[in-house]
């Protein structure tokens, strides 16, 4: 088929230059030629712009990819140091406010350095750029951030009811990662987007076993499981589990 093609574009083209020839008579040779290449030297032309215009998209496609990677970099970093401060919270609110204090002191320095990275990163690109549902998700999650002075002090006060301590922490970190996930479905590139997708299981495992330890740190601090505790115990080593295996099933080996 694909030789038939070329020979009917041979045919027309054969046939072109004839008519060129045949209707310039009183021209000289080399004004016959230059009217009978005119025509190939347009169509090439008209390839060479289309593909370079291509490249130019992919290359500004991936050069946007780069920037929203730099953000799920900050993002995933300031989640960890949220999984930090959500299990030494979960100790410290066991014991009654008695052990940990300064560990956790400590990490929220940490997660505070980390929050000031992340929040000036967005002022850095234009979030329109990428669509609604990915601006939506890093506005929800800069919001979510604004709270965590007024939990920390509930928490200091002991002003804080079973695992609400816990589910703060949990449903910010939530929306961080929904934000990372958009950003998989944004690539132009399905091996990129495979990626994407790759980590996203890998760091939704890693919350699980945050949150994991969270929920044992509690039960250690108070001695034993509450009520509840045994089933989301049991809950989250599944999830992590089903994470971790989707995760393997997508990552490179690399």
């Amino acid at each position: 088929m694909i030789a038939r093609l070329e020979e009917l574009i041979q045919e027309r083209f054969t046939l072109m230059f004839k008519s060129i020839l045949g209707a310039t008579d009183n021209l000289s040779l080399k004004a016959k030629l230059i009217l009978a290449l005119l025509p190939i030297t347009l169509v090439a032309l008209y390839f060479s712009g289309t593909e370079i215009l291509s490249q130019h998209s992919k290359s500004s496609q991936l050069g946007e990819m780069q920037t929203l990677a730099g953000y799920s970099v900050q993002a995933s970093a300031l989640v960890h140091e949220s999984q930090k401060e959500r299990g030494l919270t979960g100790l410290c609110v066991g014991s009654g406010g008695t052990n940990y204090a300064g560990d956790l002191a400590s990490q929220r320095q940490a997660f505070d350095g980390q929050k000031t990275n992340l929040l000036a990163f967005p002022g850095t690109f234009d979030m329109n750029a990428f669509g609604p549902e990915f601006k939506a998700t890093v506005d929800t999650f800069v919001s979510a951030l604004d709270g965590v002075d007024t939990h920390r002090s509930d928490v200091d006060a002991l002003n804080i009811s079973g695992g609400s301590h816990l589910a703060y922490y949990t449903q910010m970190n939530s929306v961080a990662l929904d934000g990372i996930a958009v950003i998989g479905s944004l690539s132009p590139d399905p091996a990129l987007n495979q990626m994407v997708g790759a980590y996203v299981n890998f760091l939704q495992a890693k919350e699980r076993a945050g949150i994991e330890r969270a929920v044992l740190g509690d039960v250690f601090a108070k001695g034993g499981f509450g009520e509840g505790d045994l089933t989301k115990f049991i809950s989250l080593v599944t999830a992590q589990d089903t994470y971790f295996s989707v995760f393997a099933s997508m990552a490179t080996e690399e």
